[in-house]
């Protein structure tokens, strides 16, 4: 779910995916993106490693107590 607030463009995404698929659709170098997270949960270090390679993990209730780059699901063909 995307929602547009007021002409500054403030953008509301439900989903880290939302905000990734969103971020290469329409991001531009030199953007500045805000983005608030349920702290380590989200996992927004997705973000910058799909970026540089589309990853498969996108769960939305990850509770992996590791960061992304050591997870064998980040790029596994099984993953949500």
């Amino acid at each position: 779910m995307q929602r547009e607030v007021g002409e500054d463009r403030v953008l509301i995404m439900s989903t880290t995916r939302e905000l990734s698929d969103w971020l290469a659709e329409h991001g531009r170098e030199g953007d500045l993106v805000l983005m608030k997270g349920s702290g380590r949960l989200d996992h927004f270090e997705r973000l910058a490693h799909d970026d540089r390679d589309p990853i498969a993990c996108w769960t939305q209730t990850c509770r992996m107590p590791i960061r992304c780059e050591t997870c064998p699901r980040l790029r596994a063909t099984n993953a949500s």
